[in-house]
């Protein structure tokens, strides 16, 4: 069976339509490290550190074994601000890491990051101090 001539450019161009509409979705699932404007805590970083510094809480298995150091944890901010994929990338134990993912939790959203004045998904990672001070 034979197609016509404009059977075959119909089908061609709707192949690329597709193709360019899978092509324009990718690029907006984009999960960016340096987008040109880094996603931001509302009221910037000094907001940040006192939210984390109201609300953190020292874990009494730290306390007793006397743990200190840095958790960092690595978040999504997604273009709405929601954080996603929350995980510790480097944990020191006796529940410091959960006390950190615990905190992270809890924040509002943030503004997202841009790229070409347009919000995008960005990879933000965030240090957390034990005992905090």
């Amino acid at each position: 069976m034979k197609t016509s001539p404009v059977c075959r450019i119909a089908i061609l161009f709707l192949s690329v339509a597709f193709c360019s509409i899978n092509i324009t979705f990718a690029q907006d699932n984009k999960v960016y490290t340096t987008p040109d404007k880094a996603a931001m805590y509302p009221g910037g970083n000094y907001a940040l550190t006192k939210f984390i510094k109201d609300n953190i809480r020292y874990p009494e298995e730290a306390k007793t074994a006397n743990v200190k150091g840095t958790v960092v944890v690595s978040f999504i901010v997604e273009k709405s601000g929601v954080l996603t994929s929350i995980e510790v990338i480097f944990g020191i134990g006796k529940g410091c890491d959960e006390e950190a993912l615990r905190i992270v939790r809890k924040m509002k959203q943030w503004f997202p990051g841009s790229v070409g004045g347009k919000s995008v998904r960005s990879l933000y990672k965030l240090s957390i101090k034990f005992p905090p001070a």
